[in-house]
This record gives C-alpha cells, sequence and structure tokens, in this order.
C-alpha cells in the first residue's frame, strides 16, 4: 500500500495568534507498510517530516480532517504539503 501522508499549517490572520486545536480527528488513519501510523495529529504538529493519511481502500474520495477549537478562530490561510518532506 503506498500512502501519501500530507501536513496542513493554518495561517491566522495577522495580530492573533493561533491557538492548538482542541481536538483533531479524521475519517481514517493509515499505516505504512514498515508500520508507521499517519495519524490525524500529525497533521499538525509542526513537523514536515510527519503526516496524515486516510486509510481507507480505495483513492481517498470523502476522506477528511476536523479540528476543533475551544473558540471561534479566524484562519486567514490553509497550507497543505504533499508528500514527505
Amino acid at each position: 500500500t503506498s500512502l501519501l501522508p500530507f501536513v496542513l499549517a493554518l495561517v491566522p490572520v495577522v495580530g492573533r495568534a493561533a491557538p492548538p486545536p482542541r481536538q483533531i480527528s479524521a475519517s481514517s488513519e493509515g499505516t505504512g507498510d514498515d508500520g508507521a501510523r499517519f495519524l490525524a495529529a500529525n497533521a499538525f504538529d509542526g513537523l514536515l517530516a510527519t503526516g496524515w493519511a486516510e486509510g481507507d481502500l480505495g483513492d481517498g474520495a470523502g476522506a477528511w480532517l476536523e479540528l476543533r477549537f475551544d473558540k471561534p478562530v479566524d484562519v486567514a490561510s490553509i497550507s497543505i504539503y504533499p508528500g514527505f518532506l
């Protein structure tokens, strides 16, 4: 199984600090052939060497990540870094 993990970066509105998410969940989480786990939390750990990959069979259509915060967060942009960096 070839998994393509990715990392997300939320960029807050200028002048506002982005609080860490209270909860990160996903439709599924993948496991590589070597046993490495691609957890949803890896997408937001700040490390470009880790990432999340969905674990369902197929092309990943319909896969999702969900972030829950304790209060509303204004987001200026979201960056997606595909693959291993």
